[in-house]
């Protein structure tokens, strides 16, 4: 143990050696797993608190920004404690959603229309496309207004790209169907 009382930090990448006494990794390659950082749940809440988003109707639908806080898979997701995690992380995007619907004008109006959803994630590192964790973000268009339900009956379906980007956007488009 480091002499200032702290813990030992495990560096990124991991040598052969290091892995060995570790206990991971093959002996018969020279490959040593990469030990990634995980984002906590209190990093997201403040990520999705300060993101810059951007909301505006355009021509028969809307299209919302949200800038810097690339969205989570479902592999993060399903670590974090449901009962209290995940509630935060769903208030946090209802919140940061409806205050950005209120900036931009927007209200609920047009209340039955239907939308077919697209999903564009730019992102530093590209995931599986199951593991995009888009749920959160479209229950929070929800609560601020510019859907009415995310039920079949106003969304006629919905599809999701991810492309490889220098920074992290996500963009939704809803398109009047």
């Amino acid at each position: 143990m480091p002499e200032d009382g702290g813990s030992k930090k495990m560096p990124l990448r991991l040598t052969l050696a290091e892995a060995s006494k570790l206990g991971i990794g093959d002996p018969h390659t020279n490959y040593a797993p990469r030990v990634a950082k995980r984002r906590s749940i209190s990093e997201y809440l403040s990520d999705i608190l300060n993101a810059r988003v951007s909301m505006k109707s355009v021509g028969d639908g809307y299209l919302v920004t949200i800038h810097d806080v690339p969205l989570p898979s479902w592999n993060t997701v399903l670590r974090w404690d449901i009962k209290r995690e995940f509630y935060s992380y769903n208030k946090a995007w209802h919140t940061r959603l409806r205050q950005s619907a209120l900036e931009a004008g927007l209200n609920r109006e047009n209340r039955t229309d239907t939308f077919f959803i697209s999903i564009f994630s730019y992102r530093k590192r590209l995931i599986d496309y199951d593991n995009i964790c888009v749920k959160q973000v479209i229950d929070g268009c929800v609560k601020s207004g510019l859907i009415v339900d995310d039920s079949p009956k106003y969304i006629t379906g919905y599809c999701v790209r991810q492309i490889k980007s220098a920074e992290n956007v996500t963009t939704i488009a809803f398109e009047r169907s």
